[in-house]
């Protein structure tokens, strides 16, 4: 009887196994809050900074199930109503002024000086004047001539007549412009016309012609063509008229109106449609 009573009773861990003990779980986060890799209390945490981003906490990542809000849309522009430019104006005058010419011409005027006529009489020149077709084409050449300009980048054509092919008027062969007898212009475009335009101009409406006729090369070779002419003459105003038609000078280089050339491709191997040794007027007038 004394054994029964002193004998020690098996501890607690040995009537209940491992497998049988129940364990205490947690319940999970909820979504709204961050979830931390340690079981560290909420109190000792470190309290996020907001200009630190979360990803920078340690041991914390953010909630995939977070949805971030998108950025407030900006505040519409409000619609404020733009006046024309003035070029806007000045551009399309100019448009309506190169495509009516007639009446630029009216309203600016064109006029040539008694010394182009006079000189015109002269037997030695080289071109005359033409007053049946006064105010359009009045100035007709009676002698070839020949620009050397190693800035001249034409390329090799020549300029015939559309409906006679054999008569050439003018001719390009890389650096140099060559003008035969018979080629038609009319001087200064509006304004008044005086001897020390003349060379200038002729350049000038000749190679805007081969333009209009097909021929490829820039415009600015025309235009800066014109412009070392004019300075090589010593005109004044040079810079402002050079402005004027790269501005205004491009309808004047498009087809309009009936065809009055034809442009012919030739090789630089070619030889020239007419013989040059006929008193041919240097580049200098």
């Amino acid at each position: 009887m004394a054994k029964n009573i002193c004998k020690k009773r098996a501890p607690q861990e040995a009537r209940f196994p491992l497998s049988s003990r129940k364990i205490k779980v947690h319940p999970p986060h909820p979504p709204e809050q961050q979830t931390c890799s340690t079981h560290t209390p909420p109190s000792i945490l470190p309290k996020p900074n907001p200009k630190i981003p979360t990803a920078a906490v340690p041991n914390c990542r953010p909630n995939r199930h977070l949805h971030h809000q998108p950025p407030p849309p900006a505040p519409p522009i409000p619609n404020v109503a733009h006046r024309p430019h003035p070029l806007l104006f000045l551009t399309l005058t100019a448009l309506i002024l190169c495509q009516c010419e007639q009446i630029g011409t009216a309203i600016l005027g064109k006029t040539i000086t008694n010394d182009v006529i006079h000189a015109a009489r002269e037997s030695h020149n080289w071109y005359e004047y033409l007053p049946e077709k006064s105010p359009g084409f009045c100035l007709r050449t009676t002698r070839t001539l020949i620009w050397r300009d190693p800035l001249l980048r034409l390329g090799y054509w020549r300029g015939v007549d559309p409906d006679t092919p054999t008569r050439v008027y003018m001719e390009a062969r890389g650096n140099v412009f060559i003008i035969y007898p018979g080629y038609t212009w009319d001087g200064m475009t509006i304004g008044t016309t005086t001897c020390a335009d003349l060379t200038s101009t002729l350049l000038h409406d000749a190679l805007y012609h081969a333009l209009a006729a097909g021929a490829h090369f820039p415009r600015l070779q025309a235009d800066r063509a014109f412009l070392r002419q004019r300075r090589q003459i010593g005109l004044p105003r040079t810079r402002f008229e050079y402005s004027a038609i790269r501005l205004f000078g491009w309808p004047s280089s498009r087809p309009h109106g009936t065809p009055t050339l034809r442009v012919i491709p030739s090789a630089p191997g070619d030889p020239t449609s007419y013989p040059l040794s006929s008193n041919p007027q240097p580049l200098r007038q």
